[in-house]
């Protein structure tokens, strides 16, 4: 399976790390190409490959699984969840790592609103592995239940 992290600042390369370990192969996406280079020294310390991302396309073409950790700004968040939808499979399960922005609103950018769910990560995420899932209003629990065994 394939899971890209979109986002890679405070929580994003310990993010990564637990996916990885989780069995998944990451591909790891930011606008910021310092953000980038800092994420893979990080992850190169904690023992983790992945491939590292500068074009979102690329990034997440063929994920099945695409966690987001953009700054909390909703309009950021819609935005990226619209773009994200013209580039995977309906069945991508799509998440946020947001903590305070209801899924529904999030739900609200996508056509396929099913497969958008919460995934709150506590800080450092490679260290305390709890994840917090989150269904949305239209979130499917197939989704959801495919997100847990994920992690």
């Amino acid at each position: 399976m394939k899971g890209t992290l979109i986002g890679v600042g405070t929580m994003g390369a310990g993010i990564a790390a637990t996916l990885s370990r989780g069995g998944l192969q990451v591909t790891c996406f930011d606008v910021n190409a310092d953000q980038l280079r800092k994420a893979e020294g990080e992850l190169r310390v904690l023992g983790v490959k992945a491939v590292f991302e500068s074009d979102l396309a690329r990034a997440v073409t063929g994920a099945d699984l695409v966690v987001e950790a953009v700054p909390e700004q909703l309009e950021l968040k819609k935005q990226l969840f619209a773009e994200l939808e013209k580039h995977v499979s309906p069945k991508t399960i799509l998440a946020s790592n947001t903590s305070g922005i209801p899924i529904t609103r999030l739900q609200q950018a996508v056509e396929h609103k099913g497969r958008v769910i919460g995934m709150h990560w506590s800080n450092p995420p490679h260290i305390i592995p709890m994840v917090e899932v989150i269904a949305g209003a239209h979130t499917g629990s197939s989704v959801t239940e495919q997100a847990k065994k994920i992690l």
